[in-house]
């Protein structure tokens, strides 16, 4: 469709051109045909075709036209990461609007400019941008956009540790859920609100609002929401020691992931299920889960050393000291291999070689502190994720990232670029880090783009491959 759509756009442009004087259509057809390159993944060639259309905007006078390009030259800015340059232009769009009274393209500037700002972590600036688009909103009386501001409010005050502010504004937004009827809305709140009271340590608190969130499920749609709020539920009940309520909750959240098929997604819900049978002293069932816990993550990941971690936990309940030793050498021997993988392809590149080394010492390390510590799994992998993303200064990532793929799954790079050879560099690596079962905010830190920029990427995705809106992108993944 985005073929013909160009096609039927090019030939407009020659037809144009038999005619004098024509700078406003022509800032129509750059526009769309700019469109039309963003969802390609074409950003140079997007980007080129929107300054054109902004010049012939100007060249026209037609505000409306130059508003409309400067907002999709802005949000493209921002899947790039260009943060300065996108605040720029919008703020360049939010004035156009302003100069035609068009409140509607100031609203969806304002909150651009303010999502941009809370990516980078600027909360005040944010802040300030989403409460003029709260007011615009408001007086327009588009009830549905105010709720899902006052969510992103409430997000913010959480990260600034303002409880009372945040639970103001999420309790505002509940309120108004309520009265527009939009469950989704409703439950987003009531899960601001519990996440807020488990910072606080009032983790009773916090378990009754996802206990009311629970409550909904049968008018939300949303495998994923109800699998969230379930295994949080649980989480919580874990702390409590509920484990009774622990188990009730984390047992629905398997079967709903089970029903549906994001296995990736069960490897925490058989983590918390041991732990929880561990607590409830059923040794058996714990044990049980503890292998399913191992069985999935290989699985799925196939990442031996998650699997060693994963293999630690079992055999550290199971008190085999033995097991244990050999285990973590295993894992110890798997790191060395690709220690000297990485010397031998990077031996020109000392200094790399050196950070290459030291990251993968300390790694070692914490493995090796586990049975010390006994951290949970999702703390230590998060911690991994972390020097990875540390790392990635001065590096030839595109190189280094194909070399890692094609060492540690080849046959799923292989059948990647084989099915789908229209694929990016930078898709490729969002399509293996969702296959490890990162999320999308880790994928966005560890990338270092935004998180807008992560969820345009699956988009991309998913329409190269032909996915539909039912299919999951993670299954697809984990199926290849």
């Amino acid at each position: 469709m985005n073929r013909e759509g160009r096609a039927a756009l090019e030939e407009a442009w020659r037809l144009l051109d038999e005619l004098p004087d024509n700078p406003a259509e022509r800032a129509y057809i750059c526009r769309n045909i700019g469109k039309i390159d963003c969802e390609d993944g074409e950003t140079e060639k997007a980007m080129q075709m929107f300054k054109a259309s902004v010049e012939y905007g100007r060249q026209s006078g037609d505000e409306r036209e130059i508003g409309a390009t400067l907002g999709e030259l802005g949000s493209l800015y921002a899947e790039m990461g260009l943060y300065k340059q996108a605040i720029e232009v919008l703020k360049e769009a939010l004035e156009s609007h302003r100069a035609r009274s068009f409140l509607s393209g100031e609203v969806v500037e304002l909150m651009k400019i303010g999502s941009i700002f809370a990516a980078i972590e600027d909360w005040d600036q944010a802040l300030e941008y989403y409460y003029r688009g709260l007011e615009e909103h408001q007086s327009i009386g588009n009830k549905s956009a105010e709720a899902q501001t006052y969510l992103e409010i409430g997000t913010i005050y959480l990260e600034q540790q303002k409880f009372e502010e945040a639970e103001r504004i999420y309790k505002h937004a509940q309120r108004l859920s309520v009265e527009i009827q939009n469950p989704a809305f409703q439950v987003l709140a009531l899960k601001g609100v519990a996440h807020l009271r488990r910072l606080q340590g009032e983790y009773g608190a916090g378990a009754q609002y996802l206990e009311k969130a629970t409550h909904m499920f049968d008018v939300i749609e949303s495998v994923l929401v109800k699998t969230e709020i379930l295994v949080e539920l649980g989480e919580l009940s874990i702390t409590r020691g509920d484990w009774n309520r622990a188990i009730e909750c984390l047992s629905k959240a398997e079967k709903t992931l089970a029903e549906s098929q994001f296995q990736s997604r069960q490897v925490k819900v058989q983590q918390l299920l041991a732990r929880a049978y561990e607590g409830n002293k059923n040794v058996e069932l714990s044990l049980q889960y503890y292998k399913n816990f191992i069985s999935t993550a290989a699985n799925i990941f196939n990442q031996k050393t998650y699997q060693a971690i994963a293999q630690y936990l079992y055999d550290d309940r199971i008190k085999n000291k033995e097991k244990i030793k050999k285990n973590l050498e295993k894992a110890s021997d798997f790191l060395e291999e690709k220690e000297q993988v990485l010397i031998d392809e990077e031996s020109k590149q000392l200094s790399l070689v050196d950070k290459q080394q030291s990251w993968l010492d300390q790694i070692k390390e914490q493995l090796c502190n586990l049975h010390q510590t006994n951290e949970h799994l999702n703390l230590i992998f998060n911690r991994i994720v972390d020097e990875m993303k540390n790392q990635s200064m001065n590096i030839d990532l595109q190189k280094l990232f194909e070399s890692y793929v094609k060492r540690s799954n080849p046959e799923f790079f292989h059948q990647l670029e084989k099915k789908y050879p229209a694929l990016t560099f930078a898709e490729k690596q969002i399509c293996y880090l969702l296959k490890i079962n990162l999320s999308t905010k880790e994928v966005s830190a560890l990338l270092r783009v935004s998180i807008r920029t992560v969820e345009t990427h699956r988009k991309r995705i998913r329409k190269k491959i032909g996915l539909q809106r039912r299919d999951s992108l993670v299954v697809m993944m984990n199926q290849i």
